[in-house]
């Protein structure tokens, strides 16, 4: 006999509840692919295929297949997994909660939904279909009427798969252009799908190395979209470690691209945990910030093959909008671990900025927030039945605003962001900008320079490349303001070549100065002052040689001796042609130090050697 609360419920709920109600649910084809893989982890799968099948949208299908140990364990188990809400046991860490995603969520996108389960040798199989619920009731249906369903029978008894979920006959798009659904359209909404799942399923994919999930044998890989990887202090840390040990980086430009990015890393807040006070309770809620390395320098990252695990544009032919880059801004909600909504996921999202507003400027594309909770808070956030949307409490917003309110004090990073006196967000205050510390990418771009001659990094104004040469010693080996050059007459490391020792001779150049005792021979013997300043007496009349003597005639030009005039005189020169067996000298008497190196040339150009003079 039905209770009262059961009639009134009757009373006020049609039998077309279920098949109309879909037609409300605001998810993405990802999202629902995203529930059918929540239910293999639910199930403990290990191995998880998503399988694209399909030439036009008449034939289109997709299959998720796992390998759970018992699938749905019987067929009464098969028929109590259609069953529409109400309350359900689930163990503690399961990502499901209402009962609804393997039902609500993919009649929303699909008219007809098959699920085939295998038990010891046996294959049981239900669905539903769209129109049945609308015009007759809501119940699971036991005639097969998938058309591939020998081939997912094959799958099932070949041993490696428990479970197929099948989804089938779309009532519109879901991906690329109508008509014929091209290969290239069905690749790239692969890769797509897999970014999807490896952004969603990041935490558990890092957690659990073991866990396989494919789409069309597209591997799903964790990413990260914060590049968390990525700030200063990272990037810094990543170059330190040793040869030999896990994440070392020995390709020379890969290093040079990592050292060039430090200054252009992710901004980072520190992470804070608040106390949220709901149902007389308190509950953890996790928040951090980040601004992500702008588009020239996240390029340049992943041409250098340095972005394996994060996240940075979505593929070509991806087919949908998902993961455009406006809706890669704004709040990533994550539950339990799962990324549960982000970007335009939900009506109110506003392109993922929610009560923050509507998106901003291309400054904003780059920020990020990140919030984690558990499911007691599933109510104070009111998570969506599909388990795909959010609509936080309004005092979310100003309880999470002290996460923003923090300064940088990062000092390796860009113009004007590591002086400790910028905050980091403020939305809330009109007279600043969410990205408050971050500066336009237009003038970012203008602080380096970029098409290096050396090598295909970038470096920030004023700073040499890592590979030019030293400006000491002219290696390549050396660090930048690090040469290891070591003079031979001074000891003296990364300062100075021999030639350019401060022990050598100023006035006539010999290198590492002269022996103890030693006159140079540009200097007058007796007074040691400069032959050309000379004022000891003449040899020939015995008068002053600068003030009074005669017998040496000065230049009218320059007033020194004759014999000393520079005047008229040029640069020495010596020019080879070894083709010719000819070298020419011109050597200008004032050049001393550079006409010994010419005839040295010259000797060596003619095969003469010294003693031979």
């Amino acid at each position: 006999m039905a209770s009262p609360r059961g009639e009134t419920m009757n009373k006020y709920i049609g039998d077309d509840f279920a098949g109309n109600v879909s037609d409300i649910v605001n998810i993405s084809i990802e999202a629902v692919i995203a529930e059918l893989v929540d239910n293999c982890l639910d199930a403990k799968a290990g191995n998880i295929y998503v399988e694209m099948l399909g030439t036009d949208w008449s034939n289109f299908s997709i299959v998720v297949y796992d390998d759970s140990e018992m699938g749905f364990g019987s067929e009464g188990a098969l028929d109590q997994a259609f069953r529409l809400a109400g309350k359900k046991d689930r163990s503690e860490g399961e990502i499901g909660s209402f009962h609804m995603g393997m039902k609500i969520s993919t009649l929303s996108k699909f008219n007809d939904v098959a699920a085939f389960t295998r038990v010891k040798n046996e294959i049981f199989h239900r669905r539903i279909n769209q129109t049945h619920t609308k015009s007759v009731v809501y119940e699971p249906l036991s005639d097969i009427t998938y058309p591939g369903h020998t081939h997912v029978c094959g799958e099932l008894d070949s041993g490696k798969w428990t479970t197929a979920i099948c989804l089938s006959n779309p009532p519109s798009l879901l991906f690329g252009k109508p008509g014929d659904i091209k290969a290239k359209h069905l690749a790239g909404f692969s890769r797509q799908v897999a970014m999807f799942l490896g952004i969603t399923y990041e935490t558990v994919l890092r957690t659990n190395r073991d866990l396989s999930i494919k789409i069309n044998n597209q591997p799903v890989l964790p990413l990260d979209p914060f590049w968390k990887d990525f700030t200063p202090t990272k990037i810094e840390r990543t170059l330190t470690i040793p040869a030999g040990s896990d994440g070392h980086i020995s390709d020379p430009l890969q290093r040079n691209t990592l050292r060039c990015s430090i200054p252009w890393g992710t901004i980072a807040t520190t992470p804070l945990q608040i106390d949220i006070e709901y149902n007389g309770k308190s509950h953890p809620l996790k928040v951090q910030g980040f601004v992500i390395p702008y588009g020239n320098v996240r390029k340049k990252l992943s041409d250098g093959d340095l972005t394996q695990r994060v996240f940075v544009e979505k593929p070509n032919e991806a087919g949908t909008k998902t993961l455009n880059a406006e809706f890669l801004q704004g709040f990533f909600f994550y539950r339990n671990g799962r990324c549960i909504a982000f970007g335009r996921t939900g009506h109110d999202s506003n392109g993922g900025w929610y009560a923050y507003g509507a998106p901003g400027n291309n400054t904003m594309l780059g920020v990020r927030f990140k919030i984690e909770f558990g499911e007691e808070l599933d109510g104070f956030m009111h998570l969506s039945p599909t388990k795909s949307e959010v609509l936080p409490e309004p005092e979310f917003y100003n309880l999470i605003q002290v996460a923003w309110d923090q300064h940088i004090t990062q000092p390796l990073l860009r113009n004007k962001l590591g002086n400790g006196k910028r905050i980091f967000y403020a939305k809330t205050d009109t007279s600043k900008t969410v990205v408050g510390a971050a500066t336009a990418p237009a003038n970012q771009s203008k602080l380096w320079e970029d098409d290096c001659e050396y090598c295909e990094g970038f470096h920030v104004k004023g700073i040499p490349c890592h590979f030019a040469p030293c400006l000491v010693c002219g290696g390549t080996i050396c660090e930048p303001n690090a040469c290891t050059y070591e003079c031979p007459y001074c000891k003296v490391t990364g300062q100075h070549l021999k030639e350019n020792c401060p022990l050598n001779c100023p006035d006539c150049g010999i290198e590492g100065g002269h022996e103890p005792g030693e006159i140079c021979p540009q200097r007058c013997e007796t007074c040691q002052e400069l032959s050309t300043s000379c004022d000891c007496p003449c040899e020939e009349c015995g008068k002053p040689q600068l003030s009074e003597c005669k017998c040496v005639q000065n230049c009218e030009t320059c007033g020194k001796p004759n014999d000393n005039c520079e005047c008229g005189q040029g640069d020495s020169f010596c020019t080879p042609v070894p083709e010719e067996s000819v070298i020419t000298l011109e050597l200008f008497k004032k050049n001393k130090i550079e006409n010994i190196k010419y005839l040295r040339e010259a000797f060596e150009f003619l095969g003469i050697k010294k003693e031979e003079l």
